[in-house]
């Protein structure tokens, strides 16, 4: 959501008014557009509706707007799937196993464009006999095919996996360079060391 808008806040009597300060610091702030406020008046909660640049509106509820704001501004502004006239976002699943099956169902299931990757040219058939042909793509690993899907995707999920080896990393570090800012990175693979470069394991603590 890279440009929001901020025109008016809706008072807690339901009444809209025209609010030029709040406006003013909103637009200096994110170079938005328009945004409706409502107060909950609960510990400062407040539920948001925002316009996004494409037309679209996104709502959501936070205690702290700014930092909230913040987060959507900081990302691509997308939703995996596809709505009305937004085009299917990308998804490269980069392993045909078990965990990376499941991945390519969720991803189908929210009508998201796929690409999938694998090693063996026999599971990429099954995968197919299983998923069809209908936004989605089939395959064959190989460093170059690998860079040219990231590189246009919005979501990369790794499910690389060796029993008994560790993940070999075939997303490397020199890959991601080409890759889209905002492109979320879901290494599956960690338990084993994980298949892109860039990983690091992390705990709950």
């Amino acid at each position: 959501m890279k440009r929001l808008v901020c025109e008016k806040a809706l008072q807690r009597d339901g009444q809209t008014r025209e609010n030029s300060g709040l406006a003013n610091y909103w637009r200096g702030l994110f170079n938005c557009i328009s945004v409706v406020i409502i107060n909950l008046d609960l510990m400062n909660w407040m539920v948001y509706i925002l316009k996004c640049s494409d037309g679209t509106f996104y709502t959501g509820i936070s205690n702290n707007l700014k930092a909230r704001i913040e987060k959507h501004n900081s990302g691509k502004g997308v939703l995996i799937g596809s709505f009305g006239d937004i085009s299917p976002r990308i998804v490269t699943v980069i392993g045909g196993g078990v965990a990376g099956t499941e991945a390519i169902s969720k991803a189908v299931a929210n009508k998201a464009f796929v690409k999938v990757i694998d090693l063996s040219k026999d599971k990429l058939v099954e995968l197919e006999a299983r998923f069809g042909n209908q936004n989605i793509e089939y395959i064959l690993s190989s460093p170059q095919n690998i860079q040219d899907a990231i590189a246009i995707s919005d979501l990369v999920i790794g499910a690389v996996y060796v029993i008994g080896k560790e993940a070999p990393k075939i997303v490397t570090l020199d890959m991601l360079k080409a890759m889209k800012p905002g492109t979320v990175m879901v290494d599956i693979s960690i338990d084993q060391g994980g298949c892109f470069e860039s990983s690091k394991p992390t705990t709950h603590d």
